[in-house]
């Protein structure tokens, strides 16, 4: 695994993060594990789109976790 994925992959952990070659290109490939907030799947030849791209979707989850907490005090 590119040392890059490894560090995404620990950034978005809702996340299989995997790099692919296809007719001689790289490109970067992102899909959700199960139900969540955030795109499904996200597909870019640039590593730094693809983390902006699922920025906002980690944002949100921790915003929804947050709420849950406050509802459940």
């Amino acid at each position: 695994m590119n040392d890059d994925v490894g560090v995404l992959q620990a950034e978005f952990p809702a996340y299989l993060i995997r790099q692919e070659f296809v007719r001689g290109r790289t490109r970067y490939v992102a899909q959700r594990q199960g139900d969540g907030l955030g795109p499904y799947t996200v597909i870019t030849p640039d590593i730094d789109e693809l983390r902006r791209a699922l920025r906002p979707a980690r944002a949100a989850r921790r915003a929804a976790a947050a709420a849950i907490e406050l509802q459940a005090e």
